[in-house]
């Protein structure tokens, strides 16, 4: 939290007491000013910390501007910049009796830590996909939404998916940088739910929570998607239905369909 030095997130550092600079520079001046008056202190009106250069960044509106960028997602499990992901499709199987774990912490609570752990943990599930860029020669700093517009066939008539953007250090890290989920009956609408086509492609957009990240040179851009993240979630039964009143979990093969005009891809919002 703010009251402490703030200066990792499990064990991933961030250089620096992010926690006394917030203190110094936002919180003080600002209750300084609300309780004690003077002059009025210069707050930015976005203070972001960019967890891959571990520095703090002054903006004048949130989200920044910003240029779209195409990552697509090959079926060789290559992520491409320059829109050349490889024709195709990835499958897997999602068993809900053996659901993808959201940290490889075992015990009850909800650990932190889980939002920003390696996830080299999954590594040898094959109910887990990735896709990932070469090493890149450039820093690559993105600020604001990450959208994943996906492809897929489901043989069920509902199903989850998780997305994840990872950071894929040199020495082999897969540190998670965001992660969101999407219930497929809700693609179009929350208040409206409609079964998937099933056995038919289908659009899903997942889009992720904010983000400020810089992917350093030497650095890949790394992506995983699966169809659970228990017990954070609920699991799904890949069916159309009330899942509080469901008995029966059946497992689901989903593709994700890779490459061409309208392959799968995420949309990020690169800082120039």
């Amino acid at each position: 939290g703010w009251g402490g030095a703030g200066d990792r997130l499990g064990a991933f550092q961030f250089g620096a007491p992010t926690g006394d600079w917030f203190r110094k520079n936002i919180q003080f001046p600002w209750f300084r000013y609300h309780l004690k008056g003077g002059e009025r202190p210069a707050i930015p009106r976005a203070a972001v910390f960019d967890t891959g250069q571990n520095r703090w960044n002054e903006f004048a509106s949130w989200p920044p501007r910003s240029q779209s960028q195409a990552m697509g997602l090959g079926a060789d499990g290559g992520a491409s910049l320059d829109g050349k992901a490889m024709s195709g499709e990835k499958s897997y199987v999602s068993d809900p009796a053996n659901p993808v774990r959201f940290t490889e912490t075992k015990g009850g609570g909800t650990p932190s830590a889980y939002m920003a752990e390696d996830q080299r943990f999954l590594a040898e599930r094959t109910d887990v996909l990735t896709f990932r860029t070469d090493p890149l020669t450039n820093a690559l700093t993105l600020g604001g939404t990450v959208e994943a517009n996906l492809r897929a066939i489901v043989d069920g008539t509902d199903a989850d998916f998780v997305v994840k953007l990872i950071d894929e250090r040199p020495d082999g890290t897969l540190a998670l940088v965001r992660w969101d989920i999407m219930r497929g009956k809700f693609r179009d609408s929350f208040e409206r739910p409609s079964p998937l086509p099933q056995g038919k492609p289908v659009n899903v957009k997942v889009p992720m929570n904010d983000v400020m990240h810089t992917f350093l040179p030497g650095h890949r851009i790394t992506v995983q998607i699966q169809s659970s993240i228990f017990p954070l979630l609920d699991r799904n039964t890949h069916r159309y239905e009330d899942l509080y009143k469901a008995t029966v979990y059946h497992p689901a093969k989903i593709s994700i369909l890779c490459g061409g005009k309208n392959g799968s891809r995420l949309t990020l919002p690169v800082l120039k």
